[in-house]
């Protein structure tokens, strides 16, 4: 169980920080299933980054599956570098994603 103290902010992270530890809490805003991966773009007050959940993880990724927009939650994960041709040029976070290890809701919408 991680002590959910947020070291980073959503909107902070960039291509510099992949293969850090990071702790995020905030807002489901959107989600993507694709079967054996699921997205989700997490947000907080500074901005937006995407989630990644796989089948290498299949307890977790149907507890994220069970997830609704706004729910309120912290994740812990690793920082990644997308591919290149993944990249979204339109967020400032759009270099990387996280990989999420553990999740908490803290409150449903």
């Amino acid at each position: 169980m991680t002590a959910w103290q947020r070291t980073h902010y959503c909107g902070h992270l960039r291509a510099q920080d992949e293969g850090r530890e990071v702790v995020l809490c905030g807002w489901v805003q959107r989600q993507r299933d694709l079967g054996n991966l699921l997205f989700i773009d997490l947000r907080d007050r500074e901005g937006v980054v995407q989630l990644v959940f796989s089948s290498a993880n299949s307890p977790l990724l149907e507890e994220a599956r069970r997830l609704g927009l706004e729910d309120c939650l912290g994740v812990r994960g690793k920082v990644r570098r997308r591919a290149p041709h993944l990249c979204n040029p339109r967020l400032a976070t759009g270099e990387i994603e996280v990989e999420v290890e553990e999740l908490e809701v803290f409150n449903r919408a």
